[in-house]
């Protein structure tokens, strides 16, 4: 990135972080309907579990700063 002038650096962490939250918002809707029964990497039987999520974030309101 160093040589080349034309591009921005701004514009490259902006358009990284687009793509990673569109990746999330097709990859987690998917997670949370694949079955996992190791309890290391899952939360309640499946590989993500977004209901728990947002249950912590109400019982603990400090997890969103």
């Amino acid at each position: 990135m160093g040589d080349s002038e034309e591009l921005d650096p701004t514009l490259l962490i902006g358009w990284e972080g687009f793509w990673a939250t569109v990746i999330w918002l097709v990859a987690l809707p998917i997670l949370q309907f694949i079955p996992c029964s190791n309890v290391d990497i899952c939360s309640r039987d499946y590989v993500e579990n977004m209901k728990l999520v947002f249950l912590d974030y109400r019982a603990n309101p400090m997890l969103l700063l």
